[in-house]
């Protein structure tokens, strides 16, 4: 299936915005007041991008509920990616290009393994994480 794609609104738009449609997972819970009609959201929830216009709140789509969610708690899941947990912290080594994850955070990549490693990220950071710190959710 694939998680992204262009819109087509038919309406003419100062900016042209490529992400609606697209699928993000939250990667972060946000405060009991700041929930939108979305909630109860929960790391790893996915939720359909609907507008993306205002740099820090986006509109969205998560099962039937309709609801704004803040941009930068989420991580675009590209066609081709899978969506991950922590299951163990990992403190990673930059030199070697790993990533310092905890425990049940979220990462997105591919589930190409190389020598024990996924390449994923976790929203500003990416890196090498071992396949036996995460699982698939």
């Amino acid at each position: 299936m694939e998680l992204c794609h262009s819109a087509g609104w038919g309406e003419s738009t100062a900016k042209q915005n490529f992400s609606l449609y697209c699928i993000v997972i939250l990667l972060l819970l946000w405060r009991q007041s700041m929930i939108s009609p979305l909630g109860p959201p929960r790391p790893g929830d996915r939720v359909q991008v609907i507008d993306d216009s205002n740099e820090d709140w986006w509109k969205g789509k998560s099962q039937d509920k309709v609801g704004f969610f803040p941009a930068n708690f989420v991580q675009r899941v590209r066609p081709g990616e899978q969506v991950w947990k922590v299951t163990q912290s990992f403190h990673g080594n930059r030199e070697k290009g790993q990533m310092t994850v905890k425990e049940l955070q979220i990462c997105v990549g591919k589930s190409e393994e190389t020598d024990g490693f996924f390449k994923l990220t976790s929203g500003k950071k990416r890196g090498l994480v071992p396949s036996k710190c995460v699982v698939e959710i």
